[in-house]
Parts: structure tokens; sequence; C-alpha cells
């Protein structure tokens, strides 16, 4: 038994009306939702003790940042273009430094705590922590 010979397409990207893209969009798309439903339950519930440990504002930053990394992927769809080349890029580097910057920034006023070392009461304001991380 014989195999049937391959078929090749010379296609350079992924069409919108490919099944391939319409699973881009439908994956992508769920997952901005995610991340925007986690950010709305962020935003109501940040009155609760647990939301205020854990600084909302940063939880805030990463959910936006998560759900523009997912849509990001919508920018490796259709004809390769300059604006889209540049798009996918940079919502990619966007999306995904507003996700990890507050995790650096938690990390970085942990280890400015723990530096401490006549341990002294210490108060890292999150505008000292946004300053230092940004290079300000």
């Amino acid at each position: 038994m014989t195999l049937p010979k391959p078929i090749e397409y010379n296609c350079d990207h992924v069409s919108l009306d490919s099944s391939t893209g319409g699973l881009i969009v439908v994956l992508s798309a769920i997952g901005a939702i995610f991340c925007l439903v986690c950010l709305l339950v962020v935003t109501i519930k940040r009155k609760t003790a647990i939301m205020k440990m854990s600084q909302f504002v940063f939880l805030q930053i990463s959910c936006t940042g998560s759900a523009l990394l997912c849509l990001s992927n919508l920018g490796n769809l259709g004809e390769n273009t300059d604006f889209l080349c540049m798009a996918r890029i940079y919502a990619f580097i966007i999306g995904f430094t507003l996700m990890v910057f507050p995790l650096v920034s938690k990390t970085r006023r942990i280890f400015m705590i723990m530096s401490n070392k006549k341990l002294k009461k210490m108060v890292v304001a999150n505008s000292k922590v946004f300053a230092e991380i940004l290079g300000v």
C-alpha cells in the first residue's frame, strides 16, 4: 500500500476564513473574555480584605495585560502587511509587560522589605514601586 502524495500549499499566512483562523479567533475571544471577567471581579471586590492585601491595582494591570496578550493572537490572521507586523509585535510586548509587571513589582517590594538590615518598620508605597520598575 502506498501513501498519497503530499499536497503543498503556498501560503505565508493564516486566513481568517480557514478553520485554523476561526479556532484562533474563538480561543482568543474566550481568553480575553475570561481575563475581562476576572478584571470585573477584581474591580467589584476591591474593597474586600483579600483584594486590599493583593493590591488590586496590580491585579487590574495584570488582568488587562492578559486580555491584551490573548487578543494579540488576532494580529497573526490575514495577509502580512506592515501594519499587522508592527501591531502583532507591539500588542504582544505591551500585553506581556503589563501581565508580568505586577509580579516583578511585588517581588521587588518583598526584596526591599527583606533586605532591611535594621528590621525597621517600612512602608513601600505603590508609587515608589512603579517609579523603580519604570526606571524613573
